[in-house]
């Protein structure tokens, strides 16, 4: 009985160990860059719980649409040779996509463990409302749709395991 115990034991320990080792996952932070009135820029940041290389992804978050318009990419270090350059996509409804295409599978951007952010790009958006910017916040469920991310070897999926790690933005 006692060895049942322990088998079942070990089991769970090894199943456990594993998720946690074989496991990867990320955090997404989206800073104010700068306000000067008219334009408002956002700094889209990740983390991950241990280095990867980034593959192609797709990070969507809402902002409001009644104060912010236009989003436009206006700086990101990825790009060619190893990434097609970037794109902004607006979804409508205020919904934003940051798209991003990898090149060459294993060839990614470094990803920088926590308690580092690796920025990933900026957005600059034109403000109809100075008076109330609004919020912004992560798209995700779970990588099923909205924010996906990828390794680079462009087929492993990886995932927010805790909304907690999904660090928005208010500015109302």
């Amino acid at each position: 009985l006692n060895l049942d115990l322990m088998r079942s034991t070990f089991s769970i320990c090894l199943l456990f160990l594993a998720v946690n080792v074989f496991s990867q996952t990320f955090c997404l932070r989206l800073s104010e860059v700068s306000n000067d009135g008219s334009n408002f820029v956002v700094s889209i940041e990740m983390q991950g719980s241990t280095n990867f290389a980034l593959g192609s992804s797709n990070l969507q978050w809402s902002y409001t649409a009644s104060s912010l318009s236009d989003p436009v990419l206006e700086s990101s270090p990825l790009g060619p040779p190893v990434y097609q350059v970037p794109t902004v996509t607006d979804v409508g409804n205020g919904e934003v996509s940051f798209n991003i295409e990898l090149g060459f599978p294993g060839f990614g951007t470094n990803i920088s463990a926590d308690p580092e952010w690796t920025e990933l790009g900026r957005v600059s958006f034109t403000i109809t409302n100075p008076n109330n910017i609004g919020t912004m916040t992560w798209i995700y469920n779970g990588g099923t749709t909205q924010t996906v991310v990828f390794l680079d070897d462009e087929s492993t999926q990886i995932f927010v395991t805790d909304p907690i790690c999904l660090f928005g933005l208010d500015v109302s």
